[in-house]
């Protein structure tokens, strides 16, 4: 099967260990069902070492897709210093896709030589490694930042898998999920269920006012880490289920880390909150391409709410 990965504007910046840590996303304004009548709702997609708080634009070939399957390029896209901003008009009832797309970042060649890392960027067809010099990485990213938004009710028809690059498909709808009550996602690399994927689940940090009560999550000290790094140090589970982890951390929250099973599934229940799911793999590319392996990053916002927000006579018909 042929898969059309994007080679489109990608903002991965690796000059220095700082922006090494940023992680791309793309969140909306709101996770709530939207119910109001103008269906107008706004998303940021941004690199941080802060979820959700906006540091460097992220450009992208952003697509939505509809309730009914139907995708379409979003209304407006305003590009900032921080933040790329989507706005966009729901029209149709149900559930939102809001995505990049798998889309082909740097290729990156690092070397040591006589005790000394070096790298490059993006090499030249032309540059060979100097004589002696050991190669520690040769990739290329492919990243996606997914999100999902319902307007006036929720549908399930938006979520599966596109078949391209890696995906986190939620199997729960992510606008129905409710204190400490389970869900499921699942780990999908060019459409095929992903067993032992890496999943990290990070909690939203920096006083931010979430929806679900306007409770205030203290600043998280703790660096993230980027797409393109190999995730190390976190908390994992045998089961891969866990409660937020907030619940045992105190105010510094900690990164969780889970497996997903034989079928790619992995099992969780959280807190309330916003989290960021993050997941990368790495893998050989095909004959032909830039780089020997390519280095696979997914991303996923989403909120747990502390109750179920969605009322028919709150919503505006």
């Amino acid at each position: 099967m042929k898969h059309l990965i994007k080679t489109g504007i990608w903002l991965v910046l690796l000059a220095t260990a700082n922006v090494q840590a940023h992680t791309p996303y793309v969140a909306p304004t709101t996770f709530e069902v939207i119910g109001s009548k103008r269906g107008l709702i706004s998303f940021d997609a941004s690199m941080t070492e802060t979820f959700f708080v906006p540091d460097v634009a992220v450009k992208a070939d952003f697509q939505i897709t509809n309730p009914d399957g139907t995708k379409v390029a979003p209304n407006e896209i305003v590009a900032t210093k921080t933040r790329t901003v989507i706005d966009h008009k729901l029209e149709q009832e149900g559930t939102y896709l809001v995505s990049s797309g798998a889309t082909k970042g740097a290729v990156f060649l690092v070397y040591e030589l006589n005790g000394e890392r070096k790298w490059q960027r993006d090499p030249a067809a032309d540059f060979v490694v100097p004589e002696g010099a050991k190669v520690t990485r040769h990739s290329q990213s492919i990243n996606r930042l997914d999100t999902y938004v319902s307007y006036k009710t929720t549908s399930d028809t938006v979520l599966k898998a596109d078949g391209e690059g890696l995906e986190i498909t939620p199997i729960t709808n992510p606008n129905t999920l409710l204190k400490k009550e389970p869900f499921k996602v699942k780990i999908h690399l060019n459409g095929e269920p992903l067993a032992g994927a890496e999943l990290s689940v990070k909690v939203a940090s920096t006083n931010v006012k979430t929806t679900a009560g306007n409770k205030k999550h203290k600043e998280n000290k703790e660096e993230s880490e980027g797409l393109l790094a190999t995730i190390s140090g976190w908390f994992s589970s045998d089961e891969a289920e866990a409660e937020n982890p907030a619940d045992k951390a105190g105010d510094n929250a900690k990164k969780l880390k889970f497996t997903s099973n034989e079928k790619g599934v992995v099992k969780l229940k959280l807190n309330t909150g916003r989290y960021l799911l993050k997941v990368s793999h790495s893998a050989d590319a095909p004959e032909g391409a830039a780089a020997p392996t390519y280095s696979y990053g997914s991303t996923l916002s989403l909120e747990v709410f502390a109750k179920n927000r969605v009322k028919p006579e709150d919503l505006d018909h």
